[in-house]
């Protein structure tokens, strides 16, 4: 069902922790609805505890971003609970530490996805 306040919606990848956790943070503070997604799916399954208590301003995904699918599915619910989506916030990444001469092909393919 659409937010009917009418607050701006927006979508934060790579938000389980850090940055994309703060940035959801910092739109929620500033009126917006937020949905996480991650891949990282013991931190997205804590914070589904904060989407129980917040439904109307938060939302969390277990989702990657490589995969069009789980993207459309996430477009999907959010939209389907607020209504739109007013902002995207591309903060997903992928932190393969080595040298490059090292790095194996699949590796860096995978970072520049």
């Amino acid at each position: 069902m659409p937010d009917d306040a009418g607050r701006p919606v927006a979508v934060v990848t790579g938000a389980a922790r850090g940055l994309g956790l703060a940035t959801a943070d910092r739109l929620i503070e500033a009126g917006y609805a937020a949905c996480v997604l991650d891949i990282h799916e013991r931190r997205i399954r804590e914070l589904a505890a904060r989407e129980e208590r917040e439904p109307d301003r938060f939302m969390a995904v277990l989702a990657s971003v490589t995969d069009p699918h789980a993207i459309a599915g996430v477009v999907e619910r959010v939209v389907e609970r607020w209504g739109r989506i007013d902002v995207l916030v591309n903060n997903a990444g992928l932190n393969a530490a080595a040298a490059s001469s090292t790095t194996r092909s699949t590796t860096g393919t995978r970072s520049w996805r």
